[in-house]
């Protein structure tokens, strides 16, 4: 919905023109703002910049088919920016396009200058939270020029090939990056976690809050730091080009406001805007000694274990010290009340005195749980905190589908359980499947009662039939799903680094091949909660049970859609039991 009344400066606007004109002021210099209220650094961003490359990228030039290749795969439902060109058109002249745009974008690489006309943005604000009055609770959809989006999609595929070949994305990066995703980020930490925990340790986490991240990147150091990297001459002068200068305007409805120059941040809605953000904050992790840190885009969180709580307390302050002070290097902005401090442990493994952890001169309160990346990890990693939300979903979702049912076919009834249910279910599986058998059941409650309710079938049917012919997935097969899906991509190399490191395949002390040849090294553990009941242990197991000869190993891996593959497999058993 449009906002048809903001209050700004204690002053209620209505008009339609200066409620457009009162966003692009603000979402223009938010970042500018926050910039200017972060305290001078001891320290320069070139202290901590680190893996000087010596090679220079090269920015190649593109050709027609290239061209052609990329607009075959615009996605028409996209809406279009300013000075653009609606997505069918451009398909559906694609031989002519793809000539001209290969042109301008040659023209481009050499000379380093980024088009003039296609640096205005076209914002549209999106309520998200709060009070709707205030435009600091709506987000700004940034709307770009799709001939834009093309140009830059050349060059990211360019970038990326370069820093992704020299190794110079951090290895615990999990945004925007191909491989990579929350679902890794969240495995990666919460088996470390585990791991840690099993060895009877104490594990402090800090999730940090980056105050509007993307908004207040400084051009200058972006750019010094992408010649680091190696991105360097005429590159670089094309990524100033692209940088500066750039233009926005709001539009609500049909109004649009004056059009305002943007002078911090990367572009948002844009191609090259994440992948410039990553190089940006590339090099704080060389900031940590002893702490492990991880990132999702912005979403940062710091690890460090001990027996000892006082350990802890002291390498943390000391760690997030050298945080603050990188951060500010950087002209970027922590948002301290809203960083969550949690100490994970066993249950078993009482913490007499609070640990004291302070982060720019706030101490951080240790909470019971802390949501990040969609999940609700709570101290203990019960899980039961997430399962209490996500049982909330699943019933406002058979609330939704009880009454659709009437209106709609089987198929349509199935594609809206897949849409609103099983997606809440799908997300973080791999993880929270490891709760108590109570949290369990009220998801399989819920199970039950969505493909009765799909079937119209009595409240207290049996359900093993239904699930048969609806070729749907019980819940405890979803979770052997993710976990022969995740080992599935293991096998294929489809992994990231950092999660493949989790498994390891049998070794032999001879040479000739085995039917165990094909099976994973089960990791010793100590304890049934955090060992036992770990990815790295769990998804072992149930793939060296799952592929219990050469056979199916090799028939599995020929498979391309592994998801099918397992729900034929699971179906047909289901129908031995029926």
């Amino acid at each position: 919905m449009s906002p048809t009344t903001i209050l700004h400066n204690n002053t209620l606007i209505d008009s339609p023109f200066k409620i457009a004109e009162t966003f692009n002021d603000y979402f223009v210099n938010v970042g500018r703002t926050i910039a200017k209220g972060i305290p001078r650094s001891k320290k320069s961003y070139k202290d901590y910049l680190t893996n000087y490359i010596r090679k220079s990228f090269f920015l190649y030039p593109t050709n027609e088919n290239e061209l052609s290749k990329i607009i075959n795969e615009l996605d028409n439902n996209k809406s279009t920016g300013p000075n653009s060109i609606p997505v069918s058109i451009l398909k559906f002249n694609k031989d002519i396009f793809s000539v001209i745009l290969s042109r301008i974008a040659n023209l481009s690489f050499i000379q380093g200058v980024f088009p003039e006309s296609l640096k205005t943005a076209k914002i549209i604000p999106i309520f998200k939270s709060g009070n709707s009055m205030e435009c600091s609770n709506y987000r700004p959809i940034s709307l770009l020029s799709v001939v834009s989006k093309i140009f830059e999609k050349l060059v990211h595929k360019r970038v990326y090939t370069f820093i992704d070949k020299k190794n110079i994305i951090y290895n615990r990066q999990f945004g925007f990056r191909p491989k990579y995703s929350t679902s890794y980020a969240l495995t990666d930490l919460i088996e470390d976690i585990k791991k840690k925990i099993d060895d009877g340790n104490f594990v402090c986490g800090v999730f940090l809050d980056l105050k509007k991240a993307f908004d207040t990147v400084d051009h200058n150091i972006l750019l010094d730091k992408l010649n680091n990297y190696g991105i360097r001459g005429v590159a670089n002068d094309w990524f100033r080009s692209y940088l500066y200068q750039r233009k926005q305007f709001v539009q609500i409805n049909d109004i649009k406001s004056t059009i305002k120059e943007v002078e911090c941040g990367v572009p948002q809605g844009s191609t090259l805007g994440p992948l410039l953000f990553l190089v940006y904050i590339n090099d704080m992790n060389t900031v940590f000694n002893q702490c492990i840190v991880r990132h999702f885009a912005d979403d940062t969180n710091i690890l460090f274990h001990s027996k000892k709580p006082k350990t802890i307390e002291t390498v943390l302050n000391f760690e997030l010290k050298n945080i603050v002070d990188w951060l500010r290097a950087n002209k970027l902005s922590l948002n301290e009340i809203k960083t969550d401090l949690v100490v994970f442990r066993s249950p078993q493994k009482l913490l007499i005195n609070d640990i004291s952890i302070k982060l720019n001169k706030l101490k951080l309160v240790p909470v019971e749980f802390v949501k990040y990346l969609g999940m609700y990890i709570d101290k203990t990693l019960s899980w039961k905190i997430h399962v209490n939300t996500l049982s909330i979903k699943l019933a406002r979702a058979n609330g939704i589908i009880s009454k659709l049912r009437h209106f709609v076919t089987i198929d349509s009834c199935k594609s809206i359980y897949h849409a609103i249910f099983n997606s809440h279910v799908l997300y973080g599986a791999l993880i929270w499947q490891f709760t108590s058998v109570e949290n369990i059941s009220k998801i399989n409650i819920l199970q039950k009662k969505c493909v009765r309710l799909m079937t119209f079938s009595d409240f207290r049917a049996p359900t093993n039939n239904l699930f048969y012919n609806l070729n749907i997935l019980k819940l405890n097969e979803i979770f052997k799903s993710a976990m022969i899906k995740l080992i599935f991509q293991y096998y294929k190399k489809d992994l990231p680094e950092i999660v493949a490191a989790l498994f390891k395949k049998r070794s032999f002390s001879h040479n000739y091949q085995t039917r165990s040849a094909n099976l994973l090294e089960l990791p010793s553990v100590k304890t049934t909660k955090y060992g036992l009941n770990s990815i790295c242990f769990q998804a072992a197991s149930s793939w060296n049970h799952f592929c219990n000869n050469d056979f199916v190993f090799e028939k599995i891996l020929t498979y391309k859609n592994i998801n099918r593959y397992l729900t034929g497999y699971f179906l047909a058993e289901y129908e031995k039991n029926i």
